[in-house]
Order: structure tokens, then sequence, then C-alpha cells
């Protein structure tokens, strides 16, 4: 129970992983609003989905295994996230926009890319 409110706290997992798809099709997920914890694997996905910004309660976002070559804007209007893995993908370059999410972030995982530098706004 949330002593506050004295309602339930829902905590949502989506595991959307390895559908290779290119694409996720978070459209018929009818719950994403109360989506935490996205993991979205292995999907194929060539860049990160519109539908993430629907999701504005997501702490977790993992977006390894895919073909991703940049981190688009709707990663940086997720305003509650706190990790955000994006492991061996295709990743050359990264907005100095990431550095709008420095006061929730506290785990960014961007290994196994082709990244030569970081956004100065990371500090």
């Amino acid at each position: 129970m949330d002593s506050e409110s004295g309602g339930t706290l829902v905590q949502e997992i989506l595991h959307w992983n390895y559908q290779s798809t290119g694409q996720l099709q978070l459209r018929t997920v009818d719950c994403t609003e109360h989506v935490r914890v996205l993991y979205a694997k292995e999907n194929g996905l060539t860049s990160v989905p519109q539908e993430l910004e629907r999701m504005e309660h997501l702490e977790e976002l993992h977006l390894d295994r895919n073909f991703l070559d940049r981190l688009d804007s709707s990663v940086f209007k997720l305003k509650f996230i706190k990790v955000l893995g994006a492991v061996c993908n295709r990743i050359t370059y990264v907005s100095e926009d990431l550095g709008q999410l420095s006061e929730t972030l506290t785990t960014l995982d961007l290994s196994h890319n082709d990244l030569q530098e970081l956004p100065q706004s990371l500090g």
C-alpha cells in the first residue's frame, strides 16, 4: 500500500525481448503509462521508439543488443529515468540533450558501441 494516498502501489516490468521485428509494438500494450522498467533487448531496433514518450514513469530502460546508431530525443524526455542501458549497439553519437537526465540518471551503460566521446553536458 502507498501510505500517502492509501492506494495500491503498482510497479510494472515489461519484458519485450527477442522479438527481432525491428520495432516495438507498444501501441498494443494497454498499461504503458504504468511501466517502470522496460527490457527491449535484441529486437533489431534501428531507432528508439517514439512510443517511449508515453511511458512517463519509466525508471529503467534496457535497449541492449539492437542496431541503434544514436539515442533519440524520446529518451531525453523520460523525467524519472534512473538506469539507461544500450550495450552492444552501433551508437556513434549521443546528443548533448543527455545532460537533461543528469539529475535522475544513476546508471548509464553504453559499452560496446562506436562512441568516440560522450557529451560534455554529462560533466
